[in-house]
């Protein structure tokens, strides 16, 4: 019976760590959209009965500009939510100078932790060299978001496929 828990939590490690990890020891996954996969957020995005609207001020997630020493975007997060954020699925947009969206891409990060009210500059997302050429902004909108006390969030229609830059 102890070799089967022990089975079982190995196996469960397992599968976080081939999810692919990001810094901090968040993991994170990506999605494109000129890949094969939708903007439906796959397996991630289906909420629990328990879920509430989302909106575009529960999460604020901006882009300093700037990136880490090992080239990671940083980025400040503010919690207006509910409770402690501990998980959020959000889609960056990519645009040049001109305002013309080069990319977006579906990032998904786990054990965040960041307070209710709280706001923290965090490393998350792609790296510099991962830019499209001729990005000048970036700009990020969360589809979902999840809480301590078991609080989903969601609105997958905040993050369409082609977004006005600003709107």
């Amino acid at each position: 019976m102890h070799n089967t828990r022990i089975i079982a939590a190995l196996a469960g490690a397992l599968a976080l760590t081939l999810a692919g990890c990001n810094k901090d020891s968040g993991s994170a996954s990506a999605t494109s959209s000129d890949g094969a996969a939708p903007h439906d957020g796959g397996s991630a995005a289906a909420a629990p009965a328990s879920s509430a609207k989302l909106t575009r001020d529960t999460i604020v997630w901006k882009w300093t500009g700037k990136f880490d020493a090992e080239g990671y975007t940083l980025m400040t997060i503010t919690n207006n939510g509910p409770a402690q954020l501990t998980h959020a699925l959000l889609q960056y947009y990519f645009y040049d100078k001109s305002g013309k969206q080069l990319l977006d891409k579906q990032f998904e990060f786990y054990g965040l932790n960041i307070g209710k009210g709280e706001t923290k500059e965090l490393p998350r997302g792609p790296t510099k060299k991962d830019f499209p050429a001729g990005t000048d902004t970036i700009e990020i909108v969360a589809q979902r978001a999840d809480f301590v006390g078991n609080i989903t969030m969601l609105d997958l229609s905040l993050a369409p496929a082609n977004k006005p830059k600003g709107q």
